[in-house]
């Protein structure tokens, strides 16, 4: 192996220089030899020296890391220096390909074994079996007899105890299982497909714009059944974390996955839809980057099946109202099917994980930083003592990032906003927060913690060499701030170096966090959303006070299926305990400040008001044991789905 010697750097880069040099001299040297031009000659000589050997070490060094050059003590020509070895076998060079096994499944399974890990809201009458039946019954049997065949190998999969724990992700599921999320995406484009209009996004151009999807096409069951299939694998546990995690890649180790299912190579399988199943499957996760069709320049590109991507719009647009109907969104599967628009909030349908990704990409990608005329700026990097406590710091202009990220996403009417309201600013500082991305000023430690959703500021800019009392050249009327230090894959970033001008804390768009008020942030997000929050006794409002908003005309009123979907949350979470439950009830005892904070009342009440029946809460009573606090009765038809299972005492409080 050859490998470019380090000490040869300095001397490469210093005989570079001497060669130019004679050029630019004989070429251009006119007048008398000026010795003083040898100070920044030679200094330039050595920094590029410097800067050439410190680039060259790191590139040297990610080139032995991806070939596992793990034996540092042995220099790269031993024969040993690259050996790895792992379950015993061996590679001289590199990781060691290991060749996976297909997965573990069954030998065979009954309708009744699917049944059983039925979605609750399909468990009315015979409502699983009328969405699911016609793509699984004797016709479709005798019909699609080898498609069905690869469906039954799926199942088999799914419910051999080796997967059936699997859960459907780390959060934004409800706790269900991989095998009950994939039941509900399956009986939702069984419904959905009658009245699903094909449009191929990313700018594509579809073969025939009036192709219809047949309702009972046999790749429906397959590729509802395998959308999720590589998460058995990338679902994860490290030693020692107690918590799971999904490692990237998912999407791509369904299609391998799917490759190793022996009956999807069965003879009577067209081999388009084939092609079909597996391409969906391996770009999933990023439909912008399929296949098109040979193109010349200039011209739009061309879909390669209609099909295909019929497929997979019909899939994502049932995963995401999957997800929404798996933490609290109302949904009627007997009522026709419509377009997805007011049965969930934006935050709701937005999948967080690729809203993440994209966020990331955006950052990085399309984001203009510390930019000038005529791009106008969206972010502006700075790294200070004063200003950012020696953090790496963007500044982003909120106003202008909503629309932008809102374009980047391909979803332009994200950009809306009610009043100073963006529903998708608030998911995203909410995103940052949970990673631990988002910088807050501090606000004082008699001041209760900002919840993400408030952390938007005012920001002056002034030129570097103007007073403080100046007259700021830039004012961010909203305003958050991204802490960009450790985000991984930042490097672009960090590197950036500090706008021109001198940015300040202003104030604070939605008001200063009263003192006397204390609450948990998520308490206090839910709380904002829902219209509840309330000036502590006492405490003084600077600038637009939080009260004026959530009571102001443009407030919206209390939504059940967003406090459904935040009781689910702290169910799963365990944030609030279940005492006790039986076969109609669950028990949560001693909870009051939680549903305070997510604007219900509690107290005993004789007649239960309909608002609290809507959230399914079926009685509040004081508590026997404890005068002060009280028992609320949660529906289990509606908060079942949420629960862990575990082993609850029986028998209501």
């Amino acid at each position: 192996m050859s490998v470019f010697s380090p000490a040869r750097v300095p001397a490469v880069v210093f005989g570079l220089c001497l060669f130019w040099g004679g050029v630019l001299a004989a070429f251009f040297w006119t007048t008398g030899f000026n010795f003083l031009f040898l100070l920044p000659w030679i200094a330039a000589i050595l920094v590029g020296a410097w800067v050439a050997q410190v680039r060259s070490d790191e590139v040297r060094k990610a080139a032995l890391s991806k070939l596992r050059y793990s034996k540092q003590a042995l220099p790269v020509s031993h024969s040993e220096a690259f050996r790895n070895e792992a379950w015993g076998v061996v590679s001289s060079l590199g990781p060691v390909p290991l060749h996976q096994l297909p997965l573990q499944r069954l030998q065979s399974y009954t309708f009744d074994d699917l049944k059983a890990h039925c979605p609750v809201e399909l468990q009315q009458g015979d409502l699983f079996e009328r969405l699911i039946g016609p793509h699984l019954g004797q016709t479709a049997r005798q019909r699609h007899g080898q498609h069905l065949a690869v469906f039954d190998a799926l199942a088999c999969v799914m419910l051999h105890p080796h997967c059936l724990p699997t859960p459907a992700g780390v959060d934004m599921h409800g706790g269900r299982s991989l095998l009950t999320h994939t039941l509900l995406v399956f009986a939702l484009m069984a419904q959905r497909v009658y009245s699903y209009i094909y449009m191929p996004g990313h700018g594509r151009l579809a073969i025939d714009i009036n192709f219809k999807l047949d309702p009972l096409d046999p790749l429906i069951p397959i590729v509802a059944m395998t959308h999720d299939l590589g998460k058995i694998r990338k679902m994860v546990c490290p030693e020692g974390s107690g918590r799971l995690i999904l490692l990237p890649g998912h999407d791509s180790q369904a299609a391998r996955d799917m490759a190793q299912v022996l009956e999807l190579w069965a003879p009577e399988i067209d081999p388009e839809d084939r092609r079909i199943v597996l391409t969906l499957l391996a770009y999933y996760g990023r439909v912008a980057d399929m296949p098109v069709r040979k193109m010349k320049a200039g011209e739009r590109p061309v879909v390669t099946s209609d099909r295909m991507h019929a497929l997979v719009g019909l899939l994502a647009e049932c995963d995401r109202l999957a997800s929404a109907i798996e933490l609290g969104a109302a949904y009627q599967f007997d009522a026709p099917a419509v377009t997805i628009e007011v049965q969930a909030p934006v935050e709701e349908v937005v999948e967080p994980v690729n809203l993440f990704h994209s966020l990331a990409k955006f950052f990085v990608m399309a984001m203009p930083v510390n930019a000038r005329s005529p791009v106008r700026s969206v972010g502006f990097k700075r790294k200070d003592p004063d200003f950012s406590k020696n953090r790496d710091v963007v500044i982003i202009d909120e106003l202008e990032f909503v629309k932008a990220f809102a374009a980047f996403l391909g979803k332009p009417e994200l950009s809306a906003r009610e009043g100073k309201s963006s529903a998708l600013t608030k998911l995203v500082l909410e995103l940052l927060d949970e990673r631990g991305f988002l910088f807050r000023f501090d606000e004082g430690s008699g001041v209760a913690l900002r919840p993400a959703t408030s952390c938007l500021y005012k920001i002056a800019f002034r030129n570097a060499d103007a007073p403080p009392d100046a007259e700021p050249t830039l004012v961010l009327s909203s305003a958050f701030l991204v802490d960009v230090t450790e985000w991984p894959n930042m490097a672009k970033l960090q590197g950036y170096p500090n706008c021109l001008s001198v940015p300040s804390f202003a104030g604070f768009r939605l008001g200063r966090q009263p003192g006397a008020v204390r609450r948990s942030a998520h308490d206090v997000i839910a709380a904002q959303s829902l219209g509840s929050v309330e000036n502590g006794a006492g405490a003084e409002a600077v600038g637009v006070d939080v009260t004026r908003l959530v009571t102001s005309k443009r407030s919206k009123p209390a939504n059940p299926a967003r406090q459904i979907q935040k009781i689910g949350r702290a169910l799963f979470a365990k944030t609030i305990g279940v005492a006790a439950s039986d076969e109609a009830a669950l028990a949560v005892v001693g909870a009051d400040t939680f549903f305070e904070g997510i604007g219900i009342k509690i107290e005993a009440y004789e007649r239960l008001p309909e608002a609290l029946q809507q959230v399914g809460i079926l009685q509040i009573k004081k508590s026997v044991r404890n005068p002060d606090a009280h028992v609320v009765h949660l529906s289990r038809s509606v908060y079942d789905k949420f629960m862990v299972p575990t082993m609850a005492p029986q028998g209501l409080i």
